[in-house]
C-alpha cells in the first residue's frame, strides 16, 4: 500500500507552463527527496523537427517549479519514446521504447539515474523477432528487484501479449524475462503492486470475445508464474480499462481503479470506474463517476491520503468540448468527497493538453507534468497539497455533496445551457426562513471570481458567460455562511 507523509494541510503549490531551447515532450515526474522534482522526458533537436525525438532529457526543478538544471543525451539513431519514473532509495528509474530510424526495429529500455540525473546505467531489451515496449515499474522491496511491465508481439502478429521483466537494480542484469497471454486476444499491463505473499497484482486491458477491452487483473508469485487472471467487463460492448490499484488499508482487499463504457460500440463515451474486490479477485462493489454519456474519463493514478482515497487522470466535460485534469477524492464505500479539476495556465482549454506522469512529493502533496500541445510544445507541471489545493488560503472544497439535489428544503440547480456561453440562467430554491444567501462563483483553482447576493423572492439568476474565459468552474449556495450546495460549470467560448 502507498503510504502518504503527511506533515501539514496546505503547502505551496504552483500551475506553470515551462520552455525549453528546443521542443521537448515530458513524460513523467519524480519527486526528490530534497523537495525537488527531476522531470523526465524526450526532445527534439530544434523546433522545426517536432515529433523527431532524439534527446533523452532530465530536468531538475526547485520546490516553485523553477528549472535549475537540465542534462540531455543525444541519439541520432533512435526516436525516443518514454513513459514512468519512480524513486528508490536514491536512485531514479525510468523506462520505454527506442524505435531505430534506419531498420524500424523496436528497443526497450530501462535506466538508472543519480538525484542530479547523470546517467548510472541503462539496460536494453530487444529482439529481432519481437516487438517490445516498456511503460510502468514497481520495486519489490524484499528482493530488491525492479518488475516491470510493458507489451509485446510477433513481427508477423498484430496481437499484443503482456510482457514483465525482472531487473536487479544495483546494475541493470535482466533476471527474469516472462511473457503471459496468447496470440489470440490482446492483453496489456498498466499497472503492478507487490501483494504480502511477496507475488504481484497487475491491472491493465484484455480483449473480450465481442472485440472490445474489458478491465483484466494478473496475479503472479515471487517467481512470476500466474496464479489466476480475472476479467471485469462493464455490461456495455465498449472500452472497459484499468489503469492502476492499491490494495485496501484495513487489508479487505484491493481497489480497482480505470475507465467503463457507458455507449455500446463507442469508445469515446465512459465514466471513471472504481472497483472494490476481495484477496481472490471477487467483485465486492462498483461504482462510476461523471456524467451519462457527455464526458470520456482517463485513469492513470489510484492511492491514499488523509484516509480517503484519490482517483487521478484526464477528463473530457461537456460533450467533449474541454479537457481537464482531475483529482477525485472518495471515501473507502466509494462515496464522492471532492473534485478538483486543472488547466495549464496559458494554454485554452480548447487546446489540446494531457498529463502523463504523477508522484506523492515529500511534504505530502502531489505533483504531476505533461504537456501543453502548443505551437512551440510546452511541459505542464502541476504541484498541490494533500488536498489538491494550489493556494493555502484561497482553495474552496469543490464538488462536496454534488450528487445531493435536496437539503433542508435547499435546491440547487445544474445551469442553462450547458456547456455555457453567452446568458447562463442558474436556478435554486431556497428555505423560507434564512438571514443571508448568496451565490459565488469559483474558478478551477478555487479563487472567487464573483459573488451574487440573494432575495427572499429570489428563484435564479443571470450571468454573462462573455465575462469568462473557457475553462471549468464551480458555483455555490451559501446561506447564512453554510455552503449547502455546489456544481461544476463548463464555460465554452
Amino acid at each position: 500500500m502507498l503510504s502518504l507523509p503527511v506533515q501539514a494541510q496546505h503547502v505551496p503549490g504552483f500551475n506553470k507552463e515551462l520552455t525549453e531551447p528546443y521542443r521537448t515532450s515530458t513524460t513523467t515526474v519524480v519527486a526528490l527527496p530534497d523537495t525537488t522534482y527531476m522531470l523526465l522526458g524526450v526532445g527534439a533537436t530544434a523546433l522545426t523537427q517536432p515529433y523527431l525525438w532524439v534527446r533523452d532529457y532530465r530536468a531538475i526543478l526547485d520546490r516553485n517549479g523553477n528549472v535549475m538544471s537540465v542534462k540531455d543525451d543525444a541519439d541520432s539513431s533512435c526516436v525516443l519514446y518514454r513513459d514512468q519514473g519512480i524513486l528508490v532509495a536514491n536512485r531514479v528509474y525510468t523506462c520505454g521504447t527506442k524505435y531505430k530510424i534506419a531498420t524500424g526495429e523496436t528497443v526497450a529500455y530501462v535506466m538508472q539515474f543519480d538525484l542530479q540525473g547523470n546517467v548510472l546505467w541503462t539496460k536494453h531489451i530487444d529482439s529481432a523477432s519481437y516487438v517490445k515496449t516498456l511503460n510502468k515499474m514497481v520495486f519489490d522491496r524484499l528482493s530488491g528487484r525492479l518488475l516491470v511491465s510493458g507489451v509485446t508481439r510477433r513481427l508477423d502478429s498484430s496481437t499484443n501479449m503482456a510482457w514483465i521483466i525482472a531487473l536487479d537494480t544495483t546494475n541493470g542484469q535482466l533476471l527474469r524475462d516472462s511473457v503471459y497471454g496468447s496470440d489470440a486476444l490482446h492483453v496489456k499491463l498498466f499497472q503492478g503492486i507487490i501483494t504480502p505473499d511477496s507475488g504481484s497484482l497487475w491491472i491493465g486491458s484484455k480483449t473480450g470475445n465481442s472485440g472490445y477491452d474489458d478491465l483484466y487483473l494478473l496475479k503472479l508469485d515471487s517467481s512470476g508464474r500466474e496464479i489466476w487472471n480475472r476479467r471485469y467487463d462493464g455490461g456495455l460492448e465498449g472500452l472497459d480499462v484499468g489503469a492502476s490499484i492499491v490494495r485496501a488499508a484495513d487489508g479487505s482487499g484491493y481497489y480497482l481503479h480505470g475507465v467503463r463504457a457507458t455507449t455500446p460500440y463507442h469508445p469515446n463515451y465512459s465514466k471513471i470506474w472504481l472497483l472494490k474486490i476481495n484477496e481472490v479477485g471477487d467483485t465486492l462493489w462498483t461504482r462510476t463517476y461523471g456524467a451519462d454519456t457527455l464526458e470520456r474519463g482517463g485513469g492513470d493514478w489510484l492511492g491514499y491520503t488523509n484516509g480517503r482515497l484519490l482517483m487521478r487522470g484526464m477528463r473530457w466535460y461537456g460533450n467533449q468540448q474541454a479537457l481537464a485534469y482531475y483529482m477525485l477524492y472518495v471515501t473507502e464505500q466509494g462515496d464522492s468527497v471532492t473534485e478538483r479539476l486543472f488547466y495549464p495556465p496559458v494554454t485554452p482549454p480548447s487546446e489540446d493538453y494531457i498529463m502523463y506522469g504523477n508522484a506523492h512529493s515529500a511534504d505530502g502533496g502531489f505533483i504531476a507534468a505533461g504537456i501543453a500541445f502548443t505551437q512551440p510544445q510546452h511541459t505542464w507541471v502541476l504541484k498541490t497539497d494533500s488536498n489538491g489545493c494550489i493556494q493555502e488560503n484561497n482553495c474552496f472544497p469543490v464538488g462536496v455533496k454534488e450528487t445531493v439535489k435536496v437539503k433542508n428544503g435547499v435546491v440547487l440547480e445544474q445551469n442553462v445551457p450547458n456547456p455555457a456561453s453567452g446568458s447562463i440562467r442558474i436556478g435554486f430554491t431556497l428555505p423560507p426562513d434564512f438571514k443571508t444567501a448568496s451565490l459565488d462563483l469559483y474558478d478551477y483553482l478555487g479563487r472567487k471570481t464573483a459573488t451574487f447576493p440573494l432575495g427572499k423572492s429570489d428563484n435564479f439568476i443571470i450571468v454573462n458567460a462573455e465575462r469568462l474565459i473557457s475553462g471549468v468552474y464551480f458555483y455555490t449556495l451559501t446561506i447564512d455562511g453554510q455552503c449547502l450546495h455546489s456544481k461544476k460549470m463548463v464555460v465554452y467560448q
